[in-house]
């Protein structure tokens, strides 16, 4: 009877060893968060990660900023489902740094408008100013949209760059020369935003007709 447990027991140890699935240890990487600026990730602190599992990471940007890209050092221990993706996953093969990089925002001009003050002379009807006289003064505004846009300049032109009779100064002072003469043509006035937006807004004058 002894002999025969003895049979028992060793087969069931056989059994254990050899026959029997056993169970097998993961390996685990850490994924540790680089040096940021301009804006933070999660997760925030070294975190124990298992190899070939997809790990969740997720970079936002501070105000003034945009998350631009992922990266990794090594590089070769990362796999980015989407290394452009400001919320993506990433799967290790080592140990690895990630990293999100932020650039500056650029707001773009979308709009200008443009308000003219009180002339000196002449009336304004429609957005078309018709001075009095020569040697008379209009000064414009002209206001960016939106509010925020990265570069808030513009630059101011006039159509008359020939004879000079309408002239506008940088900061949007039209001025009609004394030695202007009455032709009766019309003549715009061009605010452009500076930021390679091509956003452009026109007012216009227009000088009495006359003997030119």
């Amino acid at each position: 009877m002894k002999n025969y447990l003895f049979i028992v027991i060793g087969l069931m140890c056989a059994g254990m060893f050899l026959g029997c699935p056993q169970p097998t240890s993961t390996s685990t990487y850490t994924l540790t968060p680089g040096t940021l600026s301009s804006g933070t990730m999660t997760p925030a602190t070294a975190t124990t990660v298992n190899a070939g599992a997809a790990t969740t990471i997720t970079a936002t940007a501070n105000s003034g900023y945009v998350f631009s890209s992922w990266s990794a050092s090594p590089a070769a221990n990362a796999t980015f489902a989407s290394s452009t993706n400001a919320s993506t996953t990433v799967v290790l093969s080592g140990n690895a740094t990630i990293t999100p990089t932020f650039t500056a925002s650029v707001i773009s001009v979308t709009g200008i408008t443009i308000t003219a003050g009180t002339p000196t002379g002449g009336t304004i009807t429609s957005n078309v100013w018709t001075p009095g006289d020569s040697g008379e003064t209009l000064q414009l505004t002209a206001v960016i949209a939106p509010s925020n846009a990265t570069n808030q300049t513009i630059t101011w032109s006039s159509s008359d760059t020939t004879s000079y009779w309408v002239t506008v100064s940088s900061s949007g002072l039209i001025t009609i020369p004394v030695s202007a003469t009455a032709n009766g043509q019309l003549y715009t006035i061009t605010a452009k935003a500076n930021d390679g937006s091509g956003i452009t807004a026109t007012f216009n004058v227009k000088i009495p007709g006359g003997e030119g």
